[in-house]
């Protein structure tokens, strides 16, 4: 019976050739956008569940309250992990992190690994890693070992088993370099991970660095391993009396709290930190779980849509199947077989679909990846259940669309069939027309939104940051020239096209650390987010200064002044900043003077408010490393002028790569999110209008065939084309202008939740449905217009003759 049922289907596709083509590249496009969009998700999704005891490892991270001032970060203190596992019978293992950068050498090799971490031997017990070479329990069994990954093996060693090999590594901030053992090589961490290193060493080599009584020194991340079933809910209940414990045993500690001051630990599950967690120093920028779930309900509107195109397509060619029906309904079918008939061939069509779309999709999978700069490799025989998901996929979408046309081909009764007088009764004209409407209602909201978030990507990248992002070179860790930076800098600056240059721990873009200011007669601490940099720093990013002046070379007291922005003042309540003194570090020993006040600029993303800063010189008391050496060019990318100093680079450090990038392309990787949120909205965008005019056609070709009498009639009484014309596009710019404005409240609302997000944002403007609006019309009449001219320019006694 099965059999039987699917030889007529497959009979049906083939004498409806055209139609079951249509139907099949709107299926295959629809399924295979989906299956991309579904792989997407289940990417985003799944990040760092790849540990064998995800669900037993959390961050800790700190929570700061200076007053009204909230600081949320994931850097914590040297000893937290131990004291954790040493009061915490519940904490199976902890294990500290921290990002240490290096220039590393191996015979005459030498390269920049800026992914070059310290960490616990725990680090291999509490995540999961594939070894190569070494054992995991042993691997950082004695101080000065190292572990590897297999591409960073393959860079130094080739074909050479690297175990048992020294590195010679010279750490950032270091001034000497130390011997390391290879003990271990590892696979290369999956991009589902939030963390990635290339070569990972003994955190036990920096035993002077890492104080155990030091709780001050916040430059580490520390996860730990819940024991089974161990309550979360009860050890966070137990932070605040251990943050206290450790904390709390001075009386300023004691003063502080009284002065509306917090500060805690909490827990962070691994599994969330990628799509929920964007706190300072986050090892690499996470994604978004609101971008997740538009791309779920986007994936679940593009279903529908193609289900109701496959509707409307059916349908429309329903008057070519009615004496079929009928003669079935005749000799003895019954309605349940009839529905079974119709219900077989749109999931046989799903089938077909499913199968071109995966095909298609292995094909453009690669490019696919490189647009949305995630993996989508899909490993059909890894996961059991993805073979059979696919499959039920094609099903329901099979059932879906294929239910309406079954029951409403097989409702006819086979004598108004047979005697041709079978009429669409109002009822079905207003589903299919509502169904067209809703399509149109999907497309509007996708063009709009498209363009908000378009919109709002330019606004963050190229909108008034405060400082010049335009014709601004940075290069890479400086400092790896020693004793030649200064020589270095002379002869660039001999270069024409270069106006300045300057050196600095941080840039717009980049992380700035947070340290804890008090001004002199003030019992408040503030956090500001700090940038070390020299003279040259504010004239080379034409930062406005709005009172007194930056730090100058003739002045050997600069190396204990400080530069505010104007929201420091604010917050810190100075009126008249210029001369006042602010106080840092433990106990408050280290005294700044304020020498000069800049105007806000966006340091870090316009995505959020901007926070207090202070600009201190590189030689001050807290002496970290500069990692950019930026110049001011007037030739911006000109190949020329990078190639000369690529040049002179390699007179000083031929064994190093030159490494350099553009401030305003750093600056926009702050907005890589947006940006493919834009382009994958643009491309669903698309595939929206394409399905919707699809569906359009189907209504309007179903609509000429039901009025074709009417066509002729009206032609027959001098009807020109154009008027014939005219008439039915007035009928169908109604259902597309009624699915436009029903979408005008949903897009108000939706654009406007999630413009909440952004401190900056663009205003919301009646271009933004005017213009998708314009766009579906003209798209709608285009799909329409081929099939009207034809009918309206037919011979009306070609139509009557039959009649």
């Amino acid at each position: 019976m099965t059999g039987h049922i699917f030889k007529i289907a497959i009979r049906n596709l083939k004498k409806n050739k055209t139609g079951s083509i249509i139907n099949l590249v709107g299926l295959t496009l629809g399924i295979l956008t989906s299956v991309l969009i579904i792989l997407g998700i289940r990417f985003e999704l799944n990040y760092d569940r790849h540990n064998v005891h995800y669900d037993r490892i959390y961050r800790v991270n700190m929570r700061f309250n200076f007053g009204v001032q909230e600081i949320d970060q994931v850097v914590t203190p040297p000893y937290l992990g131990p004291a954790m596992v040493n009061d915490f019978p519940q904490v199976k293992n902890a294990v500290r992190i921290v990002n240490v950068g290096a220039t590393v050498s191996f015979r005459e090799k030498k390269f920049r690994e800026d992914r070059a971490f310290a960490a616990d031997s725990s680090l291999f017990q509490i995540f999961s890693f594939r070894f190569i070479e070494g054992n995991p329990a042993t691997v950082f069994g004695i101080p000065n070992t190292a572990v590897i990954t297999e591409s960073v093996a393959g860079k130094y060693f080739g074909n050479e088993n690297p175990v048992g090999e020294i590195l010679n590594i010279k750490f950032d901030g270091g001034t000497d370099s130390t011997l390391y053992l290879v003990t271990g090589v590892i696979g290369d961490l999956p991009a589902s991970s939030h963390f990635h290193f290339d070569i990972v060493v003994s955190l036990e080599s920096f035993s002077s660095w890492v104080n155990r009584s030091n709780w001050y020194n916040n430059a580490f991340k520390t996860y730990i391993l819940l024991e089974e079933n161990a309550s979360v809910e009860g050890l966070t209940e137990k932070l605040p009396e251990f943050t206290y414990k450790y904390w709390g045993d001075t009386e300023n500690f004691d003063a502080w709290l009284q002065k509306e001051n917090r500060r805690i630990f909490y827990l962070y599950p691994l599994s969330r930190i990628h799509l929920y967690s964007d706190l300072s120093y986050e090892f690499e920028a996470n994604g978004n779980i609101l971008h997740v779930r538009i791309f779920a309900i986007v994936a679940t509107l593009i279903l529908i849509i193609v289900c109701i195109n496959f509707m409307n397509l059916v349908t429309a060619r329903s008057s070519g199947r009615l004496t079929e029906i009928g003669i079935k309904k005749v000799i003895g079918a019954t309605r349940q077989q009839l529905i079974l008939q119709f219900i077989s061939e749109a999931v046989l069509m799903c089938l077909v679909s499913l199968v071109f779309g995966m095909v298609i999709l292995e094909f453009i999978l690669p490019y696919a990846e490189r647009f949305l700069n995630i993996n989508l490799r899909i490993h059909y025989f890894e996961y059991p259940l993805l073979i059979p998901s696919l499959f039920g996929l094609a099903l329901m979408v099979g059932l879906l669309s294929g239910a309406y046309p079954a029951l409403y081909l097989s409702s006819f009764r086979p004598i108004r069939i047979l005697q041709a007088n079978v009429h669409e009764g109002r009822g079905q004209s207003s589903i299919r027309r509502i169904l067209v409407v809703f399509q149109y209602f999907i497309a509007t909201i996708l063009l709009s939104f498209t363009m908000i978030v378009f919109m709002q990507f330019q606004l963050l990248k190229k909108g008034d940051l405060g400082f010049n992002d335009q014709g601004i070179l940075v290069i890479y860790n400086p400092n790896t020239l020693e004793n030649n930076l200064k020589s270095f800098r002379t002869r660039i600056n001999g270069i024409p096209e270069i106006s300045s240059n300057t050196l600095s721990h941080s840039l717009p873009g980049t992380s700035f650390p947070s340290i804890g200011f008090q001004a002199e007669g003030s019992p408040d601490l503030v956090a500001l987010n700090i940038n070390q940099c020299d003279e040259d720093f504010i004239q080379t990013l034409d930062i406005e200064l709005v009172e007194g002046r930056s730090f100058h070379r003739d002045y050997a007291t600069d190396t204990a002044s400080i530069i505010i922005n104007q929201e420091a003042a604010r917050i810190m309540d100075l009126d008249n900043p210029l001369g006042k003194i602010l106080f840092s570090g433990p106990d408050l020993v280290n005294r700044f003077t304020i020498i000069g006040v800049v105007k806000d600029f966006h340091y870090a993303s316009k995505q959020h408010a901007i926070e207090p800063m202070a600009l201190v010189h590189l030689k001050n008391v807290y002496r970290e490393i500069p990692r950019y050496l930026t110049l001011k060019t007037s030739t911006a990318r000109s190949n020329e002028t990078i190639g000369r100093i690529e040049t002179i680079w390699n007179e000083f450090l031929p064994s190093v790569p030159f490494r350099y990038s553009f401030l305003d392309e750093e600056y926009a990787m702050l907005f890589k999110k947006e940006k493919q949120l834009g382009r994958l909205m643009l491309l669903f965008s698309l595939f929206a209008i394409l399905f919707a005019s699809m569906g359009l056609f189907g209504l309007t070709a179903y609509s000429i065939n039901q009025k074709g009498q009417e066509i002729g009639i009206r032609k027959a009484y001098g009807a020109s084309g154009d008027q014939i014309l005219w008439l039915f596009t007035v009928h169908t710019t109604k259902w597309v202008l009624t699915g436009n404005l029903l979408s005008i409240p949903i897009i108000f609302v939706l654009i406007g939740k999630w413009l909440t997000g952004y401190a900056s944002r663009v205003d919301l403007s009646a271009w933004y449905i005017i213009v998708p609006i314009g766009i579906t019309l003209g798209v709608s009449w285009i799909t329409v217009g081929y099939l009207l001219r034809k009918a309206a320019n037919t011979n009306p006694g070609e139509i009557l003759r039959y009649e």
